[in-house]
């Protein structure tokens, strides 16, 4: 739950729907690496929809510990 509001609170209202259904393709993931692995894609995808500030918070939020 706060991990979505943490990544909402910085895409657009009319972008929610669409960032959140990312976000659950990767917490439906299986094992860690695959879950990572999603990660990184939708990171991608989001900087490609000019979300940069939502991926750098994807991404620091994914990092290997």
């Amino acid at each position: 739950m706060h991990f979505y509001r943490n990544v909402f609170s910085h895409v657009p209202r009319g972008r929610v729907k669409e960032v959140s259904r990312m976000l659950q393709a990767i917490h439906a993931s299986e094992y860690l690496e695959s879950a990572r692995h999603k990660a990184t894609e939708v990171e991608k995808k989001l900087r490609d929809m000019k979300l940069s500030s939502a991926a750098d918070w994807l991404g620091s939020a994914w990092q290997r510990p």
